[in-house]
């Protein structure tokens, strides 16, 4: 799914973070934010949170609101447009309160060249600021694609790297599954996952969905299809070396106005509904055992 204007609190996905201690992980829930106002008490511990616009003109803004979250517990994962200049990245980068940075967010392959020059000069101000650098997931069809294209004399530059293994053949928790591995045997050794974006949404009015899988039958489901998606990337943290799960996303989004075929998933997609009631999907959240996340 292409990443919205937006917040995405590791405001819309779930957020699941895998630290190494005594030898054992330990996998963290977050969520994606989906604007600048996320509740400090939302469950999960890791927030995806994006500076905004393009223009770098809500910087300042998603500034504030990482601090705000970072002040109230919360880790941290900083998105922002690759196309932003770097008037808008070096305050993002030094001011957010946020432990990692994504550059970009699902990169069309018509600009997957260019995007990779610029992905290199940003990963060095990252670097330089004492953050980590995480490589952008693409869209699920074409991740695959997009890690075989990465030139090798970037993955010194890479901390983690992000996937969006949605679940876009049969709709399955199996699927969310089989997509992490086939990312993880095209990522090198040492370089950990962040599966900063996972969900799946409610029906909506569109006649024929592209990604019919992506919609389950009623807010149970999708209750379900959450818990057991937590469980399964857990039981297999290890031989992915996940840090991340991110579930898309905290709130349904009002609109899409650049992806109008995609606007009614995001606007049925959350924990939350557009009119601030939470949905089953919320409260499996919130119940994943604290020693999990």
């Amino acid at each position: 799914m292409k990443g919205v204007l937006s917040i995405l609190v590791t405001g819309l996905c779930l957020s699941v973070a895998v630290a190494a201690s005594a030898g054992a992980a330990v996998l963290r829930t977050g969520v994606v934010a989906n604007d600048f106002a996320l509740p400090t008490d939302a469950p999960g511990r890791v927030i995806v949170e994006s500076a905004g616009a393009t223009d770098g003109s809500q910087v300042s803004t998603a500034i504030a609101d990482t601090q705000r979250l970072h002040a109230a517990g919360h880790l941290i994962l900083a998105r922002a447009d690759w196309l932003m200049s770097d008037s808008g990245w070096l305050p993002w980068i030094d001011y957010a309160a946020a432990t990692w940075y994504a550059v970009g967010n699902e990169v069309p392959p018509s600009d997957w060249d260019i995007f990779f020059q610029r992905f290199a000069h940003l990963a060095v101000l990252i670097h330089a600021a004492g953050k980590q650098v995480v490589l952008p997931a693409a869209a699920t069809y074409n991740e695959a694609d997009f890690l075989r294209a990465v030139p090798a004399r970037l993955w010194s530059q890479i901390d983690d790297v992000g996937v969006h293994p949605y679940a876009v053949q049969n709709g399955t928790v199996s699927d969310v599954l089989q997509n992490a591995r086939a990312a993880r045997a095209l990522v090198p050794d040492g370089i950990p996952l962040f599966v900063d974006e996972v969900g799946w949404a409610l029906p909506t009015r569109i006649a024929r969905f592209p990604q019919p899988g992506l919609v389950v039958r009623d807010e149970q489901a999708q209750a379900a299809k959450l818990t057991r998606t937590y469980t399964l990337l857990y039981e297999h943290r290890a031989e992915l070396a996940l840090r991340q799960v991110d579930w898309f996303a905290y709130g349904d989004i009002p609109g899409a106005a650049f992806a109008p075929w995609m606007g009614p998933w995001w606007q049925h997609a959350g924990l939350v509904r557009l009119d601030g009631s939470r949905r089953p999907s919320y409260a499996a959240l919130a119940a994943i055992p604290p020693e999990r996340r």
